[in-house]
């Protein structure tokens, strides 16, 4: 893809992505969630032009109990939806939203050699470079070239009349976009133990213990002391329904992640044990996901056979002996764990993501509508539309239909006259992807990254449409993906200019 991926037709522009996006276009939207740049051109009106973050345009319903992993640190709570990032970092302080880079300067290259390369960044990727020992300073820009065996990364950014980032402590920080995930509810009450071991009713040989990463700095802590020991929360399950046990864990010894060679829950190659309704044994089918700075979580998937049972974490006698600390625990109803839900004396639910804009805030067509966008599905993807334009129902609606490595469909639906729906192949598995459609009577084409394009006989148009709409048009079809970029262009786009946006 290179780093022209973001450049289209207007390659001095490239070091912008909204305005690349967007190329040019003689009017339209353009996005670009990995460094929080949208642009907005209007042909007519031209003083509507617009460029700057997209929480100054865009209307986000994210539930104030999500914790939201960004591309500028962490926010606890609140209402704005931002950039994930990965490998994840719980900095959270306050930095600028400029684009690329926080100079006024030339663009140049920087190449930066890193102390650890476990990391691929592909060529093109947004990534933002801090200073370890002093986050505040930071370049955003984007991959030229990565030698993963000098672990050397070249980047393009504006140049800056003093060094932001020191070259002996970099962090890379790897931008995917914005996470839009379906409704959830922990089904825990107290997740972070902030009454400490009484949080956990069933326990043995735990004591509470801090956990600032994780931002209530509260939690439990296992000792290496050769004795088996577990903090289990009781919860009464249904029997058939498929559950997701997570916690974060910090291990003291800091030499790397928790590791489970066994699926016996005694074995000496497994550091402990994720235990739903009494079952410990499938150790092997953990995921445990590195966040950075020595915390990890933990999840275990699991078809519940009772009733009810004890649910948390053991540790035998027999295991490896490490002392390690947990907290977050959380389960929820689903084979993949979302984003985390911290809870105290009730559940709590968090709402299926939703972000809007009116398309009387941009140029809006209701004729003919060109989407593009750029997306990657997150472990567990479900089937769900991840863009569209409705009018407050999906009975009404021009939309983006996609499901991790097995769907990419483009759908119209007309209230009173009838439905309109392609497919258009199989996007490629747990991996980034491009979907670039056509909404147009009579003239409709849709491509994904892969595929070849598809030109199907759409015969309807759904009038009255009010707002572009990101994930959230129903609570169970909200899928787990990052939305990288998105594209509106009110004109019929050739199938030349479909098929380049969706290489």
């Amino acid at each position: 893809m290179g780093i022209m991926q973001f450049m289209d037709r207007a390659a001095p522009l490239a070091l912008d992505p909204a305005i690349a996006l967007l190329g040019n276009e003689e009017q339209g939207l353009a996005i670009d969630f990995t460094a929080m740049r949208g642009f907005i051109r209007d042909r007519v009106t031209g003083a509507n032009n617009w460029l700057g973050d997209p929480n100054a345009k865009l209307t986000y319903a994210s539930p104030s109990a999500k914790w939201i992993w960004n591309a500028f640190g962490v926010l606890s709570s609140g209402t704005t939806l931002r950039c994930d990032h990965n490998p994840a970092s719980l900095d959270s302080s306050v930095t600028p939203l400029n684009s690329l880079g926080i100079g006024a300067g030339a663009v140049v290259n920087k190449s930066i050699v890193l102390a650890s390369g476990a990391f691929t960044y592909p060529v093109g990727e947004v990534v933002r470079i801090t200073d370890a020992a002093d986050i505040t300073k930071w370049i955003l820009g984007r991959v030229v070239s990565w030698t993963a065996g000098t672990k050397t990364l070249v980047i393009a950014g504006y140049a800056a009349s003093a060094p932001y980032v020191s070259a002996s402590s970099w962090k890379v920080i790897v931008a995917l976009g914005i996470r839009v995930e379906s409704q959830r509810t922990n089904l825990f009450t107290e997740s972070y133990f902030r009454n400490g071991i009484s949080d956990a009713p069933v326990r043995s040989n735990v004591t509470a213990s801090s956990f600032p990463k994780l931002g209530n700095n509260t939690g439990l802590a296992f000792a290496a002391d050769g004795l088996q020991a577990y903090a289990y929360k009781v919860f009464a399950l249904t029997a058939g329904t498929i559950y997701t046990l997570s916690i974060f864990v910090e291990m003291d010894d800091g030499l790397g992640p928790p590791l489970f060679g066994s699926d016996a829950a005694s074995a000496a190659s497994n550091d402990f044990g994720l235990n739903i309704d009494g079952t410990s044994n499938q150790n092997l089918s953990n995921v445990v996901q590195n966040l950075g700075g020595g915390l990890y979580r933990v999840s275990y998937t699991r078809t519940a056979t009772a009733s009810g049972s004890n649910i948390g974490v053991i540790r035998a006698a027999a295991n490896r002996q490490r002392a390690f600390r947990i907290s977050g625990f959380q389960l929820e109803v689903g084979g993949f764990a979302t984003s985390y839900i911290p809870t105290t004396t009730a559940q709590v639910t968090r709402a299926a993501d939703k972000v809007t804009l009116p398309v009387t805030a941009f140029p809006y067509s209701s004729s003919v509508s060109v989407l593009t966008q750029d997306i990657r599905p997150l472990p567990g993807a479900i089937a769900g539309d991840t863009v569209g334009i409705w009018s407050g129902t999906n009975a009404n609606i021009l939309s983006g239909y996609q499901q991790n490595g097995s769907a990419a469909v483009m759908t119209a639906r007309a209230a009173g006259a009838g439905v309109f729906t392609q497919s258009l192949g199989n996007p490629p598995a747990n991996a980034f992807f491009r979907t670039a459609v056509r909404y147009q009577v009579g003239n409709a084409a849709g491509i994904v990254t892969s595929r070849s394009l598809v030109s199907p006989a759409m015969a309807i148009m759904p009038s009255g449409l009010t707002e572009l709409v990101l994930g959230g048009q129903s609570l169970a079809a909200s899928p787990n993906y990052w939305i990288r970029n998105l594209r509106y262009i009110p004109r019929a786009a050739s199938d030349t200019e479909l098929q380049a946006w969706a290489a």
